[in-house]
């Protein structure tokens, strides 16, 4: 792969590493995982990323207690490819699933398109490394039939919506527990944007609530696994639209923004948007400090790394107000945009002891470096060929970091866009299914991180690294994910 890895005195490095692991965990030598995914969080979303309108006090004492990155990239712009990069360790150039698009079949039972049969997953790399694992939340990469289920990629445990499309409902009328589906106590609606006939947002809700019952089950599985090295991977889907959270979260905000009634263009009405926007996220918090403090009451906390990220920038559909909560900060665009604003997320990573308290990092990763990274941590093999450095030494503040030569992006389901970013460079192509050679933007992120002033003219070499890079991809598994060739 096209990336430049520092390979300074390996073994040495291994075992400044195992020492490390090992120093104070007692028997368990193997340090237990926990990676929380929010879906569509904005990077100025949390209090310790600018945010002051939403309360989010466990993930900001989270990020007092270890350390922030404040140049990590999400694998993509939308749900389901950045999933894809994650458990695959590859950019969008070479992973199996590239976009949203699902399998062709029917959408809510067979789900998003899967993963190929022969995909090694993240999942499957903590299996061979000894750990119990499990998928709690949304999925995105296949059903409950087919080639895509997480229990046919390493998780010992998945609970959950399988379809990102269900995942649109916060009291959908069942989940899955592996490939069993579980009834609730909820209306009949799998899809609002499809079945919605009301504009009455209580008409959707019902007496489960999903959030809670992905809380209910990841404590459950740190209770039943507490003395076994494990990998709970944790993508929940707040704060993704629809609108919906208890009125118990609501009552807290209501009152503290100006509101207009969101009128339920797609998802469900609500008549305090800003507030229950607010209150979801708050929720999502308290929910994380729940988590928190069982890691601590089952003394696991010395030797469980905690990490927390969202999947990719804020959305703007279903009432989510991106402008007014300034959720992308100083930066342009949004979900389903390639500017920083849509892929550049928070990541906030603890371990008691070996990561230092209340630091922050520059550092420039992506998540696809967190099958190299669980790799070196555990002992565990990541895939061959894969697109990511291990960003280890980052944590530990102990040995060289290795730099990526550069992130690529692509993304091909509107208009088609790709993007690269180069050490303080970011280039952008836009529209590139209607000009499939369209002019090059490019930005000085070190003085520009809004994207507003387009200096390619002025920067040729810089333009003609940036030629090479577009071209580390290789060809999609559907046509509607490939880059259009250029003359």
């Amino acid at each position: 792969m096209s990336q430049i890895k520092i390979v300074i005195s390996v073994a040495v490095i291994a075992v400044i590493g195992l020492f490390l692991i090992k120093e104070d965990t007692g028997a368990q030598s193997k340090p237990n995982i926990i990676y929380i995914l929010a879906d569509d969080l904005g990077y100025a979303e949390l209090g310790s990323y600018g945010q002051d309108k939403i309360r989010t006090p466990n993930l900001d004492q989270l990020a007092a207690d270890g350390l922030k990155f404040t140049q990590h990239y999400s694998g993509s712009t939308v749900c389901a490819p950045t999933r894809s990069t994650i458990m695959e360790g590859l950019h969008t150039g070479h992973s199996y699933i590239r976009g949203n698009e699902d399998d062709g079949q029917v959408g809510v039972l067979m789900g998003n398109h899967p993963l190929g049969e022969n995909i090694r997953t993240m999942g499957d790399m903590f299996k061979d490394a000894g750990y119990v694992t499990a998928a709690i939340g949304k999925w995105g990469l296949g059903g409950p039939v087919g080639t895509g289920h997480p229990n046919d990629h390493g998780f010992d445990l998945f609970y959950g919506y399988l379809n990102q499309r269900h995942a649109h409902n916060y009291y959908p009328s069942y989940l899955y527990r592996n490939r069993d589906l579980l009834e609730l106590d909820n209306p009949e609606t799998i899809d609002l944007r499809a079945k919605s006939k009301s504009t009455q947002r209580k008409d959707f809700m019902g007496n489960d609530y999903v959030p809670d019952l992905l809380l209910a089950e990841a404590k459950n599985f740190l209770n039943s696994n507490k003395d076994k090295p494990f990998f709970l991977y944790l993508p929940v889907t707040v704060p993704h639209a629809a609108l919906q959270v208890p009125d118990d979260s609501l009552e807290g905000y209501i009152g503290a923004f100006p509101e207009t009634h969101y009128k339920a263009g797609g998802y469900t009405s609500h008549e305090y948007p800003r507030a229950a926007h607010a209150a979801q996220v708050t929720r999502m918090d308290r929910d994380i400090g729940e988590i928190l403090a069982l890691v601590e009451e089952l003394g696991l906390s010395e030797n469980t790394i905690v990490m927390f990220s969202s999947d990719n920038g804020p959305a703007v559909e279903g009432g989510m107000d991106a402008e007014f909560f300034d959720a992308n900060g100083d930066m342009q665009g949004v979900k389903r945009d390639l500017y920083e604003g849509g892929i550049r997320v928070p990541l906030i990573a603890r371990w008691p002891n070996k990561i230092k308290a209340g630091t922050t990092t520059e550092h420039i990763s992506a998540q696809w470096d967190l099958m190299e990274t669980f790799a070196e941590l555990t002992g565990g093999t990541a895939n061959e060929n894969n697109d990511g450095i291990s960003f280890l030494p980052t944590l530990l503040d102990s040995g060289a970091q290795a730099q990526h030569e550069y992130l690529y992006w692509e993304f091909m389901e509107r208009k088609g866009a790709q993007a690269v970013r180069m050490g303080k460079w970011k280039a952008v192509r836009n529209n590139l299914k209607a000009e499939p050679d369209t002019a090059m933007e490019l930005y000085d992120l070190s003085v520009d991180i809004g994207e507003t002033n387009n200096i390619a003219d002025q920067n040729p070499d810089i333009v003609a690294k940036m030629k090479i890079a577009f071209r580390d991809r290789t060809p999609a598994i559907m046509d509607i994910w490939e880059v259009p060739p250029t003359e």
